[in-house]
């Protein structure tokens, strides 16, 4: 899958075995020559890359008032897990977005990408989507979550998430909805990411 990542991003290498599946986190593992000419075993984690979406809606900030098992009750943005049958990052946005909302956008804007964890190969895409085009039915996990949607200004979104511990730094730095609206595109390198050698 072609993707935007930070420029300068280190990536697992493409001749890393991975040594541990498992449903969310792979364990792999490469020989490392280090600077004496000598080798050593390197190891990162993988995971699927989640993505949240910063939705626009008649000036307000669309936050789900969330409760799923072993979470609990957070505030948070609407957004979840890229899957492996998502065509791109911007369908699995839009695919979590019709999910959890029931709604369709037309205009949407990669604001942020960022890489949480220096040892694991795992990227938080962030969205801005404007412009609903579409109501339909939310679509969630019967037993594995139950959303309401808030819609709320600014400094009422940024209280919620706070209290959650949702820190998103683009929602912090843009100060309003209209910054939000007005935060450039991001830019970064463009790789695609193989997938890697299996289990030995």
């Amino acid at each position: 899958m072609k993707k935007i990542v930070p420029s300068g991003t280190n990536l697992i290498p493409s001749n890393a075995e991975r040594v541990f599946e498992g449903k969310i986190f792979d364990v792999y593992q490469w020989r490392q020559e280090m600077f004496d000419g000598s080798f050593a075993t390197y190891e990162n984690l993988r995971r699927p890359d989640t993505v949240l979406v910063i939705a626009i809606d008649d000036g307000k900030i669309i936050i789900n008032d969330s409760n799923q098992p072993h979470r609990g009750h957070k505030y948070e943005l609407p957004g979840g897990r890229v899957d492996a049958n998502d065509e791109s990052i911007l369908a699995a946005a839009k695919r979590e977005m019709l999910e959890e909302t029931g709604y369709e956008f037309s205009d949407w804007k990669l604001l942020d990408v960022i890489k949480p964890q220096q040892k694991m190969e795992w990227f938080v895409y962030t969205f801005l989507a404007m412009n609903k085009t579409k109501v339909g039915q939310q679509n969630l996990d019967e037993d594995g979550e139950q959303i309401n949607l808030l819609y709320l200004n600014y400094d009422d979104a940024m209280r919620k998430l706070r209290k959650s511990g949702e820190y998103v730094s683009v929602l912090e730095n843009a100060g309003s909805t209209q910054g939000i609206v007005d935060l450039d595109e991001f830019r970064g390198e463009t790789v695609d990411i193989e997938p890697k050698t299996e289990m030995r």
